[in-house]
């Protein structure tokens, strides 16, 4: 078993095929890429204020909602905005699914080689040695009828409470950001969490 492992972890890590297997990325829809190009803000845009509901999760629509809430943050604060990177949404996506699938909460990916570092798994979308940063956080989630952008908004208010992260958040010198969220049931709590990563880079 371990040598099957060891081979696997030596194949050429297929990044697209990779996300196509998580449930809901392969599905077309507005707010994978052309929401991020128009000026809508979330009160304008209905599907934002539809009522999360973990069974029929929207992942395109969480992940702009959580773009336009660390928006929001940096228009507060003065700070230039954000690009959205379809390379770094999808990195953060690949990390999230990580985390919920192997049950670990870390920058860090112990669980594949190919994936261990924010450095390898940007380097897998043709971004490398650049100034960049990563925010990861495990959302704990209860279903009282919260809207996708007010959920956001929660999530990058716990980004924006913890220095940490509130740096990377508010750095001037990245250009661009991915965000990407993903649920994660906890049996031994009987709790949802989503587990959250925010991409940031100077592209």
């Amino acid at each position: 078993m371990k040598t099957l492992w060891i081979l696997l972890a030596l194949l050429p890590f297929n990044a697209l095929q990779y996300l196509n297997n998580i449930n809901g990325f392969a599905h077309q829809s507005y707010f994978k890429q052309q929401a991020y190009s128009d000026s809508k803000k979330p009160e304008e845009t209905a599907e934002a204020n539809r009522l999360v509901n973990t069974e029929s999760y929207d992942i395109h629509l969480m992940n702009w909602c959580l773009f336009k809430a660390s928006e929001e943050v940096r228009n507060r604060h003065h700070a230039k905005q954000l690009q959205f990177s379809e390379a770094l949404r999808n990195a953060a996506m690949i990390h999230s699914n990580e985390m919920v699938i192997h049950s670990f909460y870390n920058h860090i990916n112990a669980k594949n080689s190919q994936l261990k570092t924010p450095e390898q798994r940007l380097h897998l979308f043709g971004i490398s040695n650049v100034e960049m940063a990563e925010n990861v956080h495990k959302f704990p989630f209860e279903n009282n009828g919260v809207s996708y952008i007010n959920l956001a908004r929660a999530i990058v208010k716990d980004f924006y409470d913890s220095p940490n992260h509130r740096k990377n958040l508010l750095n001037k010198n990245f250009n661009s950001i991915g965000c990407a969220a993903l649920w994660e049931f906890d049996k031994k709590e009987s709790y949802y969490f989503l587990k959250v990563t925010q991409c940031f880079a100077r592209l």
